[in-house]
């Protein structure tokens, strides 16, 4: 269920401004009667007694709001003027006891400004969390997973077969094993170890030989060194195994609960 701009706000203002947007009525299908009864109550709120003597200045205020500002509801009218009360609005904004045009559109405008603000802000979380389920529910699951590791193994493991190595330049293979190393026994003793750093050298006089692209730096060569010594471990490990099926079938989902 999406949530509203309600479950984003993180201030009362924004919480009031949120409400007020969705579930006042909007001035625009109120009668003119109704309105009027808003407005008495707004400038009760300034300090002006509640009374209709004055049915000028409420008949104007009345048809200058419905005209203007039908697009605002009923609890943003109050809302607004009670924000104006309480100082919020970065503007300078003076009542003089009339509940004029000029007042009423110095108020409602400085309320629209500091409700796009507020709502920018609440717009931006509800966006961001929109954004971050939408790249977790893209996330393939721990099926998918691995059968995508059991793709990249059985890739590894048929060109071991038909070359006699194979090329991993992000030691994908070795970094999986690694991490499941007690699950695949993927272990080697000291003999193992100096035989897969004596084939890596080798493969590095290989590189030599060929100079251009194979002309690398001291640490760039040691990098690759190691990879030469971990592809030497997956191959070794791959060896101890009559099928690739063997170590497929320990290839699970559960390795990435």
């Amino acid at each position: 269920m999406q949530k509203s701009l309600l479950d984003y706000t993180t201030s009362q203002d924004e919480k009031e401004i949120a409400i007020a947007v969705s579930k006042g009525r909007l001035i625009y299908y109120i009668e003119k009667t109704d309105l009027l009864d808003y407005i008495s109550k707004v400038r009760m709120l300034l300090g002006v007694q509640k009374d209709y003597k004055n049915s000028e200045e409420l008949a104007l205020a009345t048809n200058y709001v419905k005209s203007n500002y039908y697009f605002l509801t009923t609890d943003e009218f109050e809302l607004a003027f009670n924000l104006f009360v309480l100082q919020r609005y970065d503007a300078d904004i003076q009542f003089y006891g009339i509940f004029s045009p000029l007042f009423i559109s110095q108020v409602l405008d400085a309320y629209k400004n500091y409700k796009d603000s507020k709502l920018a802000l609440v717009k931006m979380r509800r966006e961001k969390d929109v954004l971050k389920e939408e790249a977790k529910s893209k996330q393939p699951t721990k099926e998918q997973i691995a059968e995508t590791q059991k793709v990249i193994i059985t890739q590894f493991w048929n060109d071991w077969k038909q070359k006699g190595d194979f090329t991993d330049i992000l030691s994908l293979s070795y970094n999986f094993f690694y991490k499941n190393k007690q699950l695949f026994k993927f272990t080697f003793d000291e003999k193992k170890i100096i035989d897969a750093q004596e084939w890596a050298n080798k493969k590095m006089i290989q590189d030599r030989s060929k100079g251009g692209f194979f002309k690398l730096n001291e640490k760039d060569e040691i990098l690759q060194k190691k990879r030469y010594c971990r592809i030497w471990c997956v191959m070794d490990f791959f060896s101890r195994f009559e099928t690739i099926d063997e170590i497929l079938n320990l290839i699970t989902p559960e390795l990435w609960s």
